[in-house]
This record gives C-alpha cells, sequence and structure tokens, in this order.
C-alpha cells in the first residue's frame, strides 16, 4: 500500500495534477434549521398564504439524511398518509422531543388550519407548548393534567366514532378523494409515550 501512495505521489507531481476529487460529502453539520433545506420558496405559507391542494398527502420535511453509498445529501420527508402511526424512538438527550417540534413546525407552515388540526400531549420537557397559541393546534396538555387528559380522550373518542360512520368504512385519504378536504386532518403528537401510559390509565 506504501508503495503505490507513494507512486501516486511522484504521478501527481509528473502531472501537474492541482485538483483533487473529493472521496466523499461533508459531514453532516450537528444543527440544521429547515429553512436551510427548502428555503422560503418551500413552505406553502410563505407562498402568499397556505394553498389548496390538488393531490391530498400529509407530506412534510422534517431533517437532511445522508447517504454515503450513493453520495448524496437530500432533504428528508416524512409522509404520514402513507405511513400511517409513527414513532420516534432513541436514548435519552437523543433529540426525541426536537424532532417532534420540528415536526410541528414543519407541518403548520405547510398546511393551513383547514387542512390539518393538531393535539399535542407533552409529558417530556414541554417544548411543545410553543405551539400552544398556533391555529392549527386545538390544544397542548401536559404532566399532571388529568381531568383535561379525561376531556381530551372523550372528545378523541367522539371524534373519531363520528369520522368512522362519516368514512363509511374508507379511511381519510378515500374520503379526501371525492368530497375534497372537508374536514381537516386531525394529528395527535405524544411525547414521551412511556411517562403518558404509565402515568395515565389511557
Amino acid at each position: 500500500l506504501e508503495a503505490v501512495i507513494e507512486y501516486l505521489n511522484e504521478l501527481v507531481k509528473e502531472q501537474h495534477y492541482q485538483k483533487t476529487m473529493q472521496l466523499w460529502l461533508p459531514v453532516l453539520k450537528s444543527r440544521i434549521y429547515l429553512d436551510e433545506l427548502i428555503g422560503d420558496a418551500g413552505w406553502a405559507y410563505r407562498q402568499k398564504g397556505w394553498n389548496d391542494r390538488t393531490a391530498w398527502e400529509l407530506k412534510t420535511v422534517i431533517g437532511l439524511y445522508d447517504d454515503p453509498a450513493q453520495q448524496v445529501q437530500k432533504p428528508l420527508y416524512i409522509d404520514l398518509s402513507l405511513n400511517g402511526h409513527c414513532a420516534v424512538y432513541g436514548s435519552v438527550v437523543s433529540g426525541k422531543s426536537t424532532f417532534l417540534q420540528s415536526l410541528v413546525y414543519s407541518f403548520v407552515m405547510n398546511y393551513s388550519p383547514e387542512q390539518l388540526q393538531m393535539y399535542l400531549v407533552d409529558f417530556s420537557s414541554n417544548m411543545l407548548t410553543a405551539f400552544e397559541k398556533a391555529p392549527h393546534v386545538g390544544g397542548v396538555i401536559c404532566d399532571g393534567q388529568e381531568e383535561r387528559i379525561a376531556k381530551f380522550i372523550h372528545m378523541l373518542t367522539v371524534m373519531m366514532d363520528e369520522r368512522k360512520k362519516m368514512f363509511q368504512g374508507g379511511n381519510y385519504s378515500q374520503y379526501v378523494q371525492v368530497h375534497g378536504v372537508a374536514i381537516p386532518a386531525l394529528l395527535v403528537v405524544i411525547d414521551n409515550v412511556g411517562s403518558f401510559r404509565e402515568k395515565t390509565k389511557y
């Protein structure tokens, strides 16, 4: 190997090569802002407000992924209309709450309150309380608010029963294909599911 490296060095000097080819992309930054990934033009809200969607999907940008094998770094999107429920797991202080906060922010910027309504349950760092006044957010419930939790679960159960009758055996995406976005999609975000299940009966 040393002989090969020495030979290549001599060859470079003889041929006067000046530009070296980068063998891999730079390491991802430790802190990446969503605005850096798609810019102002990428947010629906900044394109003269939220707009109507010709095809329904509950999809938004959430970060940047690195694929060393393909030498690609691209924005990472999450599509809840395709994959349904989503679980975020990791060790302590690995960024789970930050991920959820970024997810909520991204959905707020890409969907109008008429298209998406969210309910946030925070049994962790209370970072989700930052969205309490967002028009998309029906409420934020934190650890220790047992009465609000009970009322929320009851309300959610009633809403689910109403929608089951409305969808007539189908799902939300199928309903939108026929009727358009007549009612908003519902998204429930729970930060620290383990603590939520441990401290409540749900």
